[in-house]
């Protein structure tokens, strides 16, 4: 993902979300879902942290600029997540970062979490907003059902469900 994969709507200065336009996965070699839909990520400005306002200001601080700029100009073909050399990150380096912020946060089992935790995190938390599988699918790239391996039910949800069946 680079640098000139994203926009912000309106405008770079009032954000309000942030349209990627992601390249092939593994699920989609020919990038066909890509080009139908979009990914959105949000940017909050209401003091509550979001991924777009870190991204937002990520690039405010790699292009020296001051938040009262009404345009973004990308560097092509620049990685928008950037190593500590100007690169893309590896897996790894994702990894590192994601340990580092679990060990952080006191999280104790911290090394069994990696990048695939993201997708399943992402996933199961669709699913308990009650997000449609075939919404969940055409967000994650998934031209399968193989979606289903990746939530994660809890007993909590497990019971809420049963006793509403028995409700």
């Amino acid at each position: 993902l680079c640098e000139d994969d994203i926009e912000f709507y309106p405008n770079f200065r009032n954000a309000t979300h942030i349209m990627m336009f992601m390249g092939p996965s593994k699920a989609d070699q020919d990038a066909k879902k890509a080009k139908v839909i979009p990914r959105t990520i949000l940017v909050r400005h209401d003091g509550t942290m979001s991924a777009g306002l870190c991204i937002q200001r990520m690039l405010m601080t790699r292009h020296k600029m001051t938040g009262n700029e009404d345009t973004f100009v990308p560097t092509k073909d620049a990685p928008l997540f950037q190593n500590e050399h100007g690169g893309h990150l590896r897996a790894t380096q994702i990894e590192a970062i994601i340990h580092s912020a679990l060990k952080q946060g006191g999280v104790k089992n911290f090394k069994q979490f990696n990048t695939h935790s993201l997708r399943i995190g992402g996933t199961t938390r669709l699913c308990q907003l009650g997000c449609p599988i075939r919404l969940i699918k055409l967000l994650g790239g998934w031209s399968s059902n193989c979606v289903v391996i990746y939530i994660r039910e809890d007993a909590k949800s497990a019971h809420k469900f049963t006793r509403k069946m028995t409700a």
